[in-house]
Order: structure tokens, then C-alpha cells, then sequence
């Protein structure tokens, strides 16, 4: 096959077959596929060399439109193609700007809350960040046919190049992730399914109740707290820690993420150590055997799942507000107490981003890490029988914050 004639449906078959040489995962040759695969769908199956960079401009303008959840979320997953999918959102998100002015209309709401509401109720549209990563796929798939070395490939171009997202835009994205506040974590440790947990011997609480408790107190990813093995906890030490690092079955984000972290002194409280040496005794490898997806990378989706579920009973769950809202109001918390910047990159598995921090700052210790992270409470205290209480009443405003999170500890 002449490669100027393969189509982008074939750009990957090329790009496969050097993966074998280059080092490039199975799971990061199905990403590729897959973008390729939404090129198709999205603009048609041209040609490699006669795919212009005003065709990638409108790629990329479709794929801000395409619905985040499409082939999910009931109204879209029945569609046949994904230009219909882009136009039901549109419908959608007109009855909703339409439902709005009547509510205005009403009274029921003022127009200032206009945008507000409406970015909470509409559809939620493909994130830049996951745009990047379909670049990122097309710009390799490209690389692999210009590195081909046949008199074709050097007439190619890649059209990708220089299109994709900027980091500034994808980081001014990822600040609409919601923090959570004293009042909501509060109202989560009192909702009904967390207390009935608590009531509960250690070893007999539910893998989503500790996933969920590692992710917020060890400020981890969600995916490095499922995938943990027992080798990887140390309890028997003057400080026990946590290990995130690379493993058969397990992945992780960056080589910063590599790192050691105490076991908070709450966590410590509600009984993680004695679950810990409990899983040892039943002869399990993994801290947490029982999850329902056992696939690196979806291993805490039913923990999600489960989280979302008492945030909604509580009624501060909002677009925004995940899991992964653990980290942004650890990060924020700890910033707010004084822990220095290195320190707090340490702790979440950031990479340091200046030479002095880098090169002149030594990495936290285990006791560096422990000091700070136990300035970190979340309003929280011990109770009798592995249990953690409000330090104070609930209050009745729970609300999830973005941009002004609480700065007390």
C-alpha cells in the first residue's frame, strides 16, 4: 500500500507495527485507534496527505461540541452518528436556556444566576484536556507515517502539529473541578451510609467506604488507591506509610507519582492498619481484593459511583464535584496551612516545577510529610470505636465551593 494513499481508518496499522519497537503500551495503541477511529466518524475517512489544517480546526471545534458521556448517557447512546449526537445536545441545552427565561420570567430565579444555572444544567461538552489526548493520538499516528522513510511519507505533512489545546487553557479547564468544604465533608462523615460504615468492626467496612478514605486523607489519586497491594503498606514502623509505585497490573500517572506517604494519623484512627494486617491474614495480595472492575484504571469506578450517591443524599453533589475533588481540597488545605509549596508536590505526586525546588530543596521526609498532613483535618476529630465526628455541629449551608475554598484546617 502507498502510505500517501492510506486512509486515516489504516493510519494506525502502520503506527502498531512500530509500537512493537518503540515501547508504546497496548492500552496507548487503542487510545490511538480510537482517535483515529473519531476522526473518521467526525470528518470522514480522507486520505493521509490530503488532510488539511482547516479540516483539523473543525475536528477540533466537533470534538468541544460532542457530548462527554456520548455513548453513555441515554439520550445519545441510541444516535447513529455522532454529528447527531452534537445536534440533540444543542436541542438540549436550547430547552434548558428555554426553561431558565421562564424561570426568570417566574421570579423563581434573578438574571444574575442566568450563566450560573445554565453551566450547571447543561450537557457537559468533551474537556480540552481529553481533546489533548486525541491530538497527542493523531500527532503519533502521524510521526510513525512521516518516519516510514518511503519517498511518499516525505511529501506529508502533519496537519496536527501546533493545533492541539494549550496548557494554559486546559489548566484554567481543570479549575472548575470542585473543591469541597468543611460543612460538605462534615455532612458526608454524618450521612447515613458513612455512619453505618463506622459502626462497623474495620475489617467488616465495605471496599468502597476505605477507597474512599484513602483517597481523602492520602490526597491520592483515586486509581493509586484501588490498585494498592499489601506489599505496599507498610504498618509495623514508627510511621506507617503508603507505597505508589509501578507494579504488575498497576500504572501510574508520572514518575512523580512514584512516592512514600504516611498513613494519616485519621486514618490511622478509623482502623486502616487493622484492616491492613486483617487482609493479610485471609491471604489476599491486594489492599482492596473485592472491587467489582478489576482493570488497571477503572478499578475505583464503583467507588465513584458510590461517592456520588452520598454526595447527592446530602445534597451538595454538583457537575464538578468527584472523587478527585480529594486532591484539590488537600492541596488547598495544605497550602493554607503553611506547608511549603515542594513539600505539598511531594505529597500529591506533583512533579516540582523550578530549578531551586528541584535541584536545592531536599525531597520531604516521611516525618515532613506526617507533620503536614496532619494539619489537615477537614473540621474532623476521634471518636470512640474507629469513628471520626464533626469537631463542631453541621452547619445547614453544605455547599461545594470552586474557586474560594475554606482556608481553615
Amino acid at each position: 500500500m502507498e502510505l500517501a494513499l492510506t486512509r486515516v481508518g489504516q493510519s494506525s496499522d502502520p503506527a502498531r507495527r512500530s509500537s512493537r519497537s518503540s515501547g508504546v503500551s497496548s492500552k496507548t495503541m487503542n487510545d490511538y485507534r480510537r482517535s483515529a477511529r473519531l476522526f473518521v466518524d467526525l470528518m470522514g475517512d480522507h486520505p493521509v496527505n490530503s488532510i488539511t489544517p482547516e479540516e483539523v480546526i473543525e475536528f477540533r471545534e466537533k470534538l468541544l461540541m460532542l457530548p462527554a458521556r456520548y455513548f453513555h448517557d441515554r439520550p445519545f447512546r441510541d444516535l447513529s452518528t455522532i454529528d447527531e449526537c452534537i445536534e440533540a445536545a444543542d436541542v438540549l441545552d436550547r430547552q434548558t436556556e428555554a426553561e431558565i427565561e421562564q424561570e426568570i420570567e417566574d421570579g423563581r430565579l434573578s438574571p444574575d444566576q442566568r450563566d450560573h444555572v445554565f453551566r450547571e444544567r447543561a450537557v457537559p461538552r468533551m474537556k480540552k484536556k481529553t481533546v489533548k489526548k486525541h491530538f497527542t493520538g493523531m500527532n503519533a499516528i502521524w510521526a510513525n507515517l512521516l518516519n516510514q522513510g518511503l519517498p511518499e511519507a516525505r511529501k506529508l505533512f502533519n496537519p496536527f502539529s501546533g493545533l492541539m489545546p494549550l496548557k494554559s487553557e486546559i489548566a484554567d479547564e481543570m479549575t472548575e473541578r470542585l473543591k469541597l468544604s468543611t460543612e460538605t465533608v462534615q455532612a458526608i462523615f454524618t450521612n447515613d451510609r458513612i455512619v453505618a460504615e463506622m459502626t462497623q468492626r474495620p475489617e467488616d467496612r465495605s471496599i468502597e467506604f476505605w477507597v474512599l478514605m484513602v483517597t481523602c486523607f492520602e490526597g491520592m489519586r483515586r486509581e493509586e488507591s484501588a490498585q494498592l497491594l499489601l506489599d505496599d503498606v507498610t504498618v509495623d514502623t514508627a510511621i506507617p506509610y503508603l507505597s505508589v509505585c509501578k507494579g504488575p497490573g498497576k500504572q501510574i500517572k508520572t514518575q512523580a507519582a512514584e512516592r512514600d506517604l504516611p498513613i494519616h494519623p485519621l486514618l490511622e484512627h478509623l482502623g486502616f492498619t487493622a484492616y491492613v494486617r486483617h487482609m493479610r491474614r485471609q491471604g489476599y495480595k491486594m489492599v482492596f481484593p473485592k472491587l467489582c472492575d478489576t482493570r488497571p484504571g477503572t478499578r475505583a469506578r464503583s467507588t465513584a459511583r458510590w461517592f456520588a450517591r452520598i454526595l447527592a443524599e446530602v445534597g451538595t453533589y454538583k457537575h464538578g464535584s468527584v472523587m478527585h475533588s480529594w486532591r484539590g481540597t488537600m492541596s488547598t488545605k495544605l497550602t493554607s496551612a503553611g506547608v511549603p509549596l515542594p513539600t505539598v508536590q511531594d505529597i500529591l505526586g506533583h512533579a516540582r516545577d523550578n530549578t531551586a525546588s528541584i535541584y536545592y530543596i531536599e525531597p520531604a521526609t516521611l516525618d515532613d510529610k506526617r507533620d503536614a498532613m496532619s494539619r489537615v483535618t477537614y473540621g474532623l476529630k476521634p471518636a470512640p470505636g474507629n469513628r471520626l465526628v464533626p469537631d463542631r455541629p453541621v452547619g445547614v449551608d453544605l455547599r461545594i465551593v470552586a474557586s474560594n475554598a475554606e482556608t481553615t484546617c
